[in-house]
């Protein structure tokens, strides 16, 4: 196997110039797509060791590398259920006291579009997508 070892790289006209570490830096250290309805399951991952389901619209991710501390910035998507009625909307959000170096936790919930201060709770959701950006 060989290695191409540089400090930088230019784009083929010559303009654009990037650092390795600043390239490094700013890529995802994890992503995943999953299925967290039914069977959880992944559809794809980068950095993942594994997916537990820890209760109703509640998962979390391991890690198969470390980050180097747990301030990392942690990105969460999910898909819009529509079924009847005015849509509802998923809500996915990353507790800060829920991630460590190796692991990260994603909560899920719902709430009527038009009364989401009063109404929803936890719910397990069909397509979930978390790309975690930081230092490994």
């Amino acid at each position: 196997m060989s290695t191409l070892r540089v400090n930088s790289l230019q784009d083929a006209s010559g303009g654009s110039t990037s650092s390795t570490s600043a390239i490094s830096q700013g890529r995802a250290k994890v992503w995943a797509s999953f299925n967290g309805g039914g069977t959880v399951s992944l559809h794809d991952s980068f950095n993942v060791s594994a997916l537990t389901d820890t209760g109703t619209g509640r998962y979390k991710l391991t890690f198969s590398n470390a980050m180097s501390n747990n301030n990392f910035a942690a990105v969460s998507n999910q898909r819009l259920d529509t079924n009847g009625g005015a849509p509802n909307i998923v809500h996915t959000g990353i507790e800060r006291d829920d991630c460590t170096t190796t692991t990260c936790g994603i909560r899920c919930g719902t709430g009527n579009q038009n009364a989401a201060a009063s109404s929803g709770g936890f719910a397990d959701v069909t397509s979930v997508m978390v790309a975690i950006f930081g230092d490994q």
